[in-house]
């Protein structure tokens, strides 16, 4: 008979990735790395875990990212803007500086999705849309309370909103709507499967939401 898999299990441990790494993306065949102390975007080979071609600098306070195609898109803090590396050439493309340093971006057919926030932790933020490589901001919207995650998927920007325990989306054009209330206030969202997930740390849950039906949610701990 066929060996039956035993499921997911860790694998290598790479190390040579900078101190105290954020942020994780993967494109052609390199995993990205960023880190808020470090200058520049570590660049690494998936299969061995050596560095490979361009270490590009990106500058300290990095503090997100995303990718969008051959893009790497990082949000940077201390540069108050979002940069774009060539996945391709390692090389930086773009640069885009938002109004208030950036604390967030997410990627989609869209655009570049980027909350921005005066505090990176606490008190109001806004919400952008970009279409590189245009430099200005399409449409901007306001969230009083701050947000605390964001996630693409499913033709919508998913919102998770600080101290709430509500979920809202966005698309386009459009004013954002609710669409879900948690167990308690969400600090991740990630969509995957045709579904958002939501980690809700209070409630120490996982929260799964059907974007078809609104308030349709359900928990697993």
């Amino acid at each position: 008979p066929a060996p039956t898999p035993d499921g997911p299990r860790r694998g290598a441990v790479y190390d040579d990735v900078g101190f105290r790494p954020r942020g994780v993306v993967t494109a052609r065949g390199h995993v990205w790395v960023t880190s808020v102390h470090e200058q520049t975007i570590a660049r690494v080979d998936a299969d061995t875990g050596a560095r490979r071609g361009r270490q590009q600098w990106i500058g300290r306070g990095a503090v997100w990212v995303t990718r969008r195609g051959d893009m790497i898109w990082i949000a940077n803090r201390r540069r108050v803007g979002v940069m774009a590396v060539s996945a391709r050439t390692g090389r930086t493309r773009q640069f885009i500086e938002t109004p208030i340093p950036p604390t967030r971006v997410a990627a989609d057919a869209d655009g570049l999705w980027v909350v921005t926030r005066a505090f990176a932790e606490e008190g109001p933020a806004t919400l952008l849309r970009y279409e590189p490589p245009n430099e200005f901001p399409l449409e901007q919207h306001e969230f009083p309370k701050g947000i605390s995650a964001i996630a693409s998927g499913g033709g919508y920007l998913w919102i998770a909103i600080d101290d709430d325990r509500r979920v809202r989306r966005v698309r386009p054009g459009s004013d954002d709507e609710q669409v879900a209330w948690l167990d308690a206030p969400a600090a991740e969202l990630a969509y995957g499967g045709g579904h958002l997930w939501a980690s809700v740390k209070e409630a120490d849950t996982v929260e799964k939401i059907d974007p078809r039906i609104k308030n349709s949610v359900d928990s697993a701990s």
